[in-house]
């Protein structure tokens, strides 16, 4: 009649099923979409993690890749590579005073900081400056360029200032040391035996950079072809952690501590941003670590050495030549003391 469909009759199968199974398929779909995604999430997470620190490393090698470049530049304007710690004439009251980190500054697009500490013509050759940490005193020199010229202001002025350039993304450890001691972190480390100018110091004890004759061992002022093994066997920096042995809270020069701070001047002592100094560091005792902990005390971290803040001991270090390479922890000893030492006749890496 009229044209209505008579209703479809219910399917009595779906009708008879019971509603708890219903409900019970239902929640064995969702864990089992649950388990699927967490073993996803367990197979991505490292992926993820390794990509991260894969961009951490290329960043980390370009910071050192525009430090080398400073350096040579550096080099070529100065006639020489910049002193460890000391007068870039190598000569008192000459040029420019404070670490290799400092000297290079002009040739980081830091030169507006660098010009900041021009010591002013005062009417008189030299005068004689009360640190205000209490170290001791110093003499400034009118027309020079001193990383301890304070204007009145911090000890640190220069030297509590962050440069991202000196910082890699993998090492935590050198946000901590401004916060701890007044002066700014870093995660790079210049080589003793090639800016220095002794084969090796003893540190750990401090020592006032105003006894001028503790300060000429750290002076030196090496010229490329003076280079035994080649700029490009030679390295010239190293990755070190910013705070190594150390914890919050303890005074700076105490023994064992150290790290690096990059414009460290007042004393030559194991927060110098350098690797391969002390005695207690030369030969097999040289080798660097892969990642040790940096704030125990007392730890596994030698601040007389390079240390990679890496997964699987990838240090990445600066050879004179401006390359930027990654030496594995499992390399020989031997091979890298021979890239460390700039004389000839050594065993040499096979890269």
């Amino acid at each position: 009649m009229g044209g209505f469909a008579e209703p479809l009759p219910m399917n009595p199968g779906v009708a008879s099923l019971d509603r708890r199974t219903l409900a019970g398929v239902t929640l064995v779909e969702v864990l089992v979409v649950v388990a699927v995604i967490a073993i996803l999430i367990g197979f991505l997470l490292p992926a993820i993690q390794s990509a991260r620190e894969t961009a951490r490393q290329v960043v980390c090698s370009n910071h050192q890749r525009q430090t080398l470049l400073a350096m040579l530049v550096s080099h070529e304007t100065r006639q020489g590579f910049p002193p460890q710690l000391g007068w870039s004439s190598g000569q008192e009251g000459r040029g420019a005073f404070g670490t290799f980190f400092f000297h290079i500054l002009p040739w980081m697009e830091e030169n507006e900081l660098y010009e900041s500490t021009l010591v002013p013509a005062f009417g008189q050759p030299k005068r004689a400056v009360q640190s205000s940490s209490g170290s001791g005193s110093y003499t400034e020199y009118p027309n020079t360029f001193d990383s301890r010229h304070h204007r009145g202001r911090t000890i640190a002025f220069i030297g509590n200032r962050n440069i991202t350039t000196f910082r890699c993304p993998s090492d935590d450890s050198a946000n901590h040391v401004v916060g701890w001691f007044g002066w700014a972190g870093g995660s790079y480390a210049s080589n003793f035996q090639v800016f220095g100018n002794a084969p090796s110091v003893v540190v750990g004890t401090a020592v006032n950079t105003s006894h001028r004759p503790n300060l000429v061992r750290w002076e030196g002022r090496g010229k490329a072809r003076a280079i035994g093994d080649g700029l490009s066997r030679t390295l010239a920096i190293a990755e070190k952690h910013g705070t190594c042995n150390a914890v919050q809270g303890q005074f700076a020069g105490d023994l064992g501590r150290g790290g690096v701070m990059w414009a460290r001047w007042d004393w030559p002592d194991l927060w110098q941003p350098a690797f391969a100094a002390d005695t207690n560091a030369v030969g097999s005792a040289a080798m660097f670590q892969d990642s040790p902990k940096p704030y125990l005390l007392p730890g596994p971290c030698n601040p007389r050495v390079a240390q990679t803040p890496h997964r699987g001991g990838v240090m990445l270090a600066g050879r004179l030549d401006g390359s930027v390479r990654s030496t594995s922890a499992a390399i020989d000893p031997a091979v890298w003391c021979a890239m460390i030492t700039p004389r000839g006749g050594e065993p040499v890496s096979v890269e």
